[in-house]
């Protein structure tokens, strides 16, 4: 059982009479809300933009793209969003207890965006065909995975890249893990695992006793300098 908060149902329907077919893309304003209840929620290839509030609970949530805009929350614990096509965020995203299924059913082999801040308990990219679709994650330390990252099935990898110049870095949780089943090649501009920290290079110093060695042998070579003057006048 899916519920609708105010004004969510009119929303509904006013995007469906507009749309008219499963390809078309369904608007959550500001101050709309669903709650999935635990049930299902199946928009299978509709782009559908969040801009209200999620209660995704233990249900799940079939779209094509999704985006989450400005105003838009998601709650909930042990839900999924199986989402086939991009999935953006203009806010931070929190799925810490809920999983991430980005999947190229709608359009094979094609380029799947991944942006935003997002946290996530699972997340699991897949290839639907022999030809592997591009993810492009987030440059930056953007994309937090708490569970399980797994990428691609048995025989069907996906191709990973970086969304800009710098690497793409995929922070694994505490006790996080990686499956990888496909095999899929990491590239140099993806990294997954914590960032590398570079420390500064240490400037040697020296002990207490260090020190006043250097003292000693620094007074006696003045001592000699000292005398060495004398003599010579």
């Amino acid at each position: 059982m899916v519920g609708l908060g105010k004004r969510s149902f009119a929303s509904l329907v006013l995007s469906a009479a507009v749309c008219g077919s499963a390809w078309g893309q369904m608007v959550v304003p500001p101050g709309s809300s669903i709650d999935l209840a635990g049930g299902s929620f199946q928009l299978p290839c509709t782009a559908v933009v969040m801009q209200g509030e999620l209660t995704l609970g233990t249900g799940s949530f079939d779209t094509g793209s999704f985006a989450f805009d400005s105003g838009a929350s998601v709650t909930g614990t042990g839900g999924q969003l199986n989402v086939s096509g991009d999935l953006t965020s203009t806010v931070p995203l929190n799925l810490g207890t809920s999983s991430i299924v980005l999947s190229d059913s709608c359009a094979p082999g094609s380029v799947l965006q991944l942006s935003g801040n997002i946290v996530v308990k699972d997340l699991t990219l897949i290839s639907t065909t022999a030809t592997p679709p591009t993810i492009v994650l987030p440059a930056g330390t953007n994309l937090t995975v708490l569970g399980t990252l797994t990428l691609g099935t048995p025989g069907r990898p996906v191709v990973l890249t970086s969304s800009g110049p710098g690497t793409a870095v995929v922070t694994m949780g505490p006790g996080a893990t990686l499956s990888n089943p496909s095999g899929s090649a990491v590239p140099g501009n993806v990294q997954i695992g914590a960032p590398v920290v570079t420390s500064p290079a240490s400037i040697p110093t020296l002990s207490t006793y260090g020190l006043m060695l250097m003292s000693l042998m620094l007074g006696g070579l003045a001592l000699a300098r000292q005398r060495r003057s004398r003599t010579t006048l």
